[in-house]
């Protein structure tokens, strides 16, 4: 429209402006209003990618400071462990050697009913003599056998005195000996008593610990998943515009996820989760096939009509049957984990059995749903 106008209304700008023409005026008034909407949006862009790295920068601090803490708290329930594992050992040993000490106090016990009932024996027999010997004293003519009697009956009294003594001091140094290993039974059970409430504290500790450790595990997991969907969303944006467009978007198959990565190879995506998660929809089709791959897991194909198929391969609990119609965001199945503490789960997109740029085909709204929703939960 101003191509004819240009070169003069360059003129009018060199030699002032009062001499400025309405058509000049028209087309500087169109460039400038041209070049404030370019600089707003090259402004828009610079704030959004500023504030999406001072976010991803948040997330990488705080994914630091929880990695740090988990950590401090791993070394403490360690320690704990061990702790626990050095006081049981003492315990069983005290323990032991309590039942020991009362086994021993049971047979030392025995032995002292055993010498108080020889001890009442003996007196019976000492009392007996000299109740037979205080009978032969008064008689007034004792003859020659009376007298060797007497003799005989006091000989005997003497030996009893001294049995009786020599039991007297065996009851008197046995009982002693009771006493002392009754006051060690006393100790040792008290000792079993304090490492018991000892044992008690330590255990609650490493309880309440590990529940710390498995809220903060789940909030490193939570952090993960944002970082992963922020990146994902960053995929998806910085993906190259050069292919054809697809006929239709995609709806992410895992809203939950650790981390998300581009098979350069396969063209596809490969999530990384924890826990268990329900596995969505890509798009409205009909279940093709459903089995097991050996060393992949589970695998779900649906046919979405114009030769595109969605696949749909790892560890997963499909929830469907061959030849089932499903919409779009409906559950197909839920996520398992059956070694350590992660699964994988791979994604696809095909056309005509040849496998497309699967992020070109991912909606970003539904990225943005994921993004929104609460992180990686641990069920």
């Amino acid at each position: 429209k101003h191509a004819s106008v240009a070169p003069r209304c360059l003129l009018p700008i060199l030699s002032g402006w009062r001499t400025v023409t309405l058509p000049s005026l028209q087309f500087l008034l169109e460039v400038r209003a041209v070049t404030f909407f370019l600089f707003v949006i090259v402004q828009t862009g610079q704030a959004a990618v500023k504030e999406n790295g001072t976010i991803q920068r948040r997330l990488q601090d705080r994914l630091r400071k929880q990695e740090k803490k988990i950590e401090i708290l791993r070394d403490k329930i360690v320690s704990l462990e061990s702790k626990l594992k050095f006081q049981n050992k003492k315990y069983l040993d005290t323990v032991k050697n309590s039942q020991d000490l009362l086994l021993e106090l049971k047979e030392m016990s025995r032995s002292l009913k055993g010498l108080e009932d020889k001890i009442e024996i003996e007196e019976s027999k000492i009392l007996t003599l000299l109740r037979h010997y205080m009978i032969q004293s008064f008689e007034m003519d004792p003859s020659d056998e009376d007298i060797y009697m007497d003799k005989m009956m006091v000989q005997g009294l003497l030996k009893k005195r001294d049995i009786y003594e020599k039991l007297k001091q065996d009851f008197f140094s046995l009982k002693s000996e009771t006493n002392i290993l009754t006051k060690r039974v006393n100790r040792s059970k008290e000792n079993e008593k304090d490492l018991r409430d000892l044992i008690a504290v330590l255990e609650n500790n490493k309880g309440r610990m590990t529940r710390d450790f498995v809220d903060h595990k789940s909030l490193l997991r939570s952090l993960k998943g944002q970082r992963a969907k922020r990146k994902a969303l960053q995929l998806v944006k910085n993906d190259d515009k050069s292919h054809t467009p697809p006929l239709f978007k995609m709806e992410v198959p895992l809203r939950s996820f650790l981390a998300i990565k581009k098979d350069k190879k396969r063209k596809g995506l490969v999530y990384k989760f924890g826990g268990e998660h329900p596995v969505f929809s890509t798009y409205g089709g009909k279940i093709q096939y459903l089995g097991r791959l050996a060393n992949y897991g589970n695998l779900v194909i649906i046919n979405h009509g114009r030769h595109i198929r969605s696949v749909l391969l790892g560890d997963i609990d499909p929830q469907v049957k061959k030849g089932q119609k499903v919409k779009r965001g409906e559950i197909l199945a839920k996520t398992k984990v059956i070694k350590g503490d992660y699964g994988q789960l791979y994604f696809e997109v095909r056309v005509k059995d040849s496998t497309h740029n699967t992020l070109s085909w991912i909606d970003r709204r539904s990225l943005k749903i994921a993004l929104a929703s609460p992180g990686e939960e641990v069920r």
